[in-house]
């Protein structure tokens, strides 16, 4: 009797750890899911941005000193300077090149998964 007792808790167990790995790589497929999402999400935000940007340069011939002075002519809102880990977007000058960048994933700038455009 004692060893049918272990034997079926020995399967319980088994089970349960199937269960588990099943659990995780589904889990794992969704934030695969949600993050291309939001790479996408963001990539179409990019692109709003950059045109704001390009519509500012040829009324001012200048981009502006703060991504919000394209609020609320070129952009609506605030939301649309946030990127989609809910970071603001930097508009850089970099040996004068622009860019407009996001902070990525890791919702850290200067890190090797940031997005950056060059305007």
């Amino acid at each position: 009797m004692k060893a049918l007792f272990v034997a079926i808790i020995i399967a319980l167990l088994v089970l349960l750890l199937v269960k588990t790995k099943e659990e995780k790589k589904i889990m794992d497929k969704g934030k695969d899911i949600v993050n291309k999402t939001k790479t996408i999400a963001n990539d179409i935000a990019i692109r709003n941005i950059m045109n704001a940007l390009d519509q500012y340069y040829n009324d001012n011939e200048k981009y502006p000193d703060d991504l919000e002075e394209l609020l609320p002519y070129y952009l609506k809102t605030k939301n649309d300077l946030i990127d989609s880990w809910g970071n603001k977007y930097r508009l850089e000058n970099i040996d004068d090149e622009w860019y407009l960048i996001s902070a990525g994933k890791d919702k850290k700038f200067d890190t090797n998964d940031d997005i950056k455009r060059r305007l």
